[in-house]
């Protein structure tokens, strides 16, 4: 098998499934129990066991979309609550090892994130999803030009390079410059030969890639419900749906008892008034009652 370097970087993920990401790659199926999560930025939200962790982080997802909806924004487009990355091994690698490689990956390219990776054993090859939020601990969001979207492959590949030899680094800068050069003499109308991959790795790849951004709904059995409207609903916008109608529901109650608040204090300060005219008039019946 050739070194192949596999790393597949999602800007634009779907918003509303941000917290059943956070689901589908912390599924105990796939780990190798607490030692397969690494926390960046967010060890607080580690539990007891993983069912306790990945019901922190599913609620942290959930509030962080609720947050983000609300929040003032500068742009337009749709709201941005996180990214994805994953990224896969040539081999089978210990656990310990692959979270170790991703968090330094996490440490020198998104230093003041906060993310979640969770390394999988559950196929031929170890490979690591990580969630990503889109704002950082400073409070500002993650922001990244062109280069930076297209290079962190690269970045990757230096991690892997510096861990099972450079060659692997160097034949993913080959490889990557062979495609873009195959990619140019096609756009051009050339007749040229696609370049040769492994197709054994090809198909893993893809594979993983599908059931990370398509098939992650399929982490539940019943993946679907019919609403009061009679409309069908995906499964993985319930919680967040239940969330932000309770949001709603807090938000109404506290204009409720504020609206209440003020009438009451407008109520006493014309109780004031009255008392303080009612002193008024007695001092002046009295004055006048002692100067007969």
């Amino acid at each position: 098998m050739s070194n192949q370097i596999f790393c597949r970087f999602t800007a634009n993920p779907n918003q509303k499934a941000s917290a059943q990401n956070i689901k589908y790659i912390t599924r105990e199926s796939a780990l190798d129990g607490q030692k397969s999560l690494f926390l960046h930025n967010i060890e607080h939200l580690r539990g007891f066991d993983t069912r306790e962790t990945k019901t922190n982080l599913t609620a942290y997802a959930e509030t962080r979309l609720i947050e983000e909806k609300h929040a003032p924004r500068g742009g337009a487009g749709k709201t941005r609550t996180h990214y994805r990355l994953l990224v896969s091994f040539d081999r089978k690698e210990k656990t310990e090892k692959a979270r170790e490689m991703t968090a330094d990956f996490l440490k020198e390219n998104f230093a003041k994130a906060r993310a979640v990776a969770a390394v999988h054993q559950d196929t031929e090859h170890t490979h690591v999803h990580v969630w990503i939020d889109a704002r950082q601990t400073d409070g500002k969001k993650i922001e990244l030009n062109n280069r930076q979207f297209k290079t962190i492959d690269e970045r990757w590949a230096k991690i892997y390079g510096r861990e099972y030899g450079v060659e692997y680094e160097q034949q993913h800068i080959l490889k990557k410059i062979e495609t873009r050069e195959y990619k140019r003499a096609k756009a051009q109308g050339k007749d040229v030969d696609k370049p040769i991959r492994d197709k054994k790795r090809h198909d893993f790849n893809e594979r993983e890639y599908k059931n990370y951004g398509i098939e992650q709904r399929a982490v539940d059995r019943d993946q679907r419900f019919i609403t009061s409207a009679s409309k069908d609903v995906d499964r993985a916008e319930q919680p967040t749906i239940r969330t932000e109608q309770a949001f709603r529901r807090a938000v109404s109650s506290l204009e409720r008892l504020r609206g209440s608040v003020e009438g009451l204090d407008r109520h006493r300060e014309r109780e004031l008034q009255q008392t303080r005219q009612l002193d008024k008039t007695k001092e002046r019946e009295q004055v006048r009652l002692l100067a007969r």
